[in-house]
């Protein structure tokens, strides 16, 4: 190992770098780098679409291996957002209504790791690979999120997290509690109509007027 004299190591030491880090970059190699994850307040926040100020709101409890919000949110969704979120009438509210087992409450977290910046895509991934991971286990969703950008450190740090998977669970039990949902996909339009399952954009365009 390479040696640095006394003064160079308290210099070091101040500057909080580590010897044997500072010794692997001497050597021409590099320090593994920290999992950097959102803070906990933004991983926990809801996550939202489309302005503030519009005139509905649509708050959709999804799961993410159920088939039926897959669908829901690739067509429905897409739909809802081409013609009315887009255009500022509709604000989208998207929620975790996990279905009691770790790989639903896992990639909850995951797609909430990624941060606000990055979040609908993460969701969007999850859903179209569904087939691929959803039935596979843990192996299988961290290859998606790889593929998708995530490093294997940041998703270890991700589903380490235990106030974001008791977040995620207080989302389901809040739901259950204020709104009865029992199954995915619910919508809920302006705090007053509960919408269930996986409905056309016909089942929720009535209450857009």
């Amino acid at each position: 190992m390479r040696r640095f004299p006394r003064t160079l190591r308290g210099v070091l030491l101040l500057l909080g770098v580590s010897t044997l880090t500072a010794v692997a970059v001497a050597c021409g190699g590099s320090p593994t780098s920290p999992a950097v994850l959102p803070t906990l307040a933004e991983m926990t926040a809801d996550k939202t679409m489309g302005d503030a100020g519009a005139a509905h709101t649509v708050i959709v409890y999804s799961s993410f291996t159920c088939p039926h919000c897959a669908d829901f949110h690739l067509q429905t969704i897409a739909q809802l957002k081409s013609k009315y979120i887009d255009a500022g009438k509709v604000r989208l509210v998207f929620r975790d209504w996990e279905r009691g087992f770790d790989l639903d409450i896992h990639a909850a977290m995951l797609a909430r790791c990624a941060g606000d910046a990055r979040y609908f895509d993460a969701v969007d991934t999850l859903f179209r690979n569904q087939a691929s991971w959803a039935g596979s286990g843990e192996q299988a969703l961290a290859n998606v999120m790889r593929q998708f950008g995530m490093s294997q450190q940041v998703i270890d740090a991700c589903l380490a997290t235990t106030a974001l998977h008791d977040a995620i669970v207080k989302s389901h039990n809040d739901a259950v509690s204020k709104w009865g949902v029992s199954g995915t996909p619910t919508s809920v339009v302006d705090d007053e109509h509960v919408i269930v399952g996986d409905v056309p954009l016909s089942g929720i365009e009535p209450y857009l007027k």
